[in-house]
């Protein structure tokens, strides 16, 4: 009789797990920036070569971008990371301790929330970041990439 009562909890689990996973692939993230005048999109490279490569300068942006991020740990950091940069997590922190050890780049400067996201990049020109998508924005940000 015990093991007729597992079955159930077990099948529970894996049900309740199949969701989660569900839910977590179906969110996404969009990158917005504070770019001014014209309406801007980035391919997926550039937005990629943004965040992993120092890169500062688009031909479609008149402004210097800066790349900012969440925390590690972040769902729309994790998100981020495997539908532009395409790397995960230990990969990605791998390569910024050598690029800072090295002198030769600096990580991208974090914020703890989509909150304080938001916040920057709406005040900053230049800036470029990522929201979930369905985030509420303000005038100032737009949309560059939609992965």
């Amino acid at each position: 009789m015990s093991r007729l009562f597992h079955i159930p909890i077990i099948l529970v689990l894996i049900i309740t797990l199949l969701i989660s996973a569900n839910s977590y692939a179906a969110q996404r993230v969009v990158v917005i920036a504070n770019v001014g005048g014209e309406p801007v999109s980035l391919s997926r490279s550039q937005v990629r070569d943004l965040f992993m490569s120092g890169i500062t300068r688009v031909d479609e942006v008149e402004v210097a971008l800066f790349p900012v991020g969440m925390p590690p740990g972040h769902m729309a950091r994790s998100i981020f990371n495997a539908s532009v940069v395409g790397l995960p997590e230990s990969r990605i922190q791998s390569y910024w301790a050598q690029m800072k050890f090295s002198g030769r780049l600096k990580p991208p400067l974090e914020v703890e929330n989509v909150s304080q996201m938001i916040e920057l990049i709406s005040s900053t020109e230049g800036a470029v970041g990522y929201v979930p998508e369905g985030t509420k924005l303000p005038t100032e940000v737009q949309i560059i990439h939609a992965p």
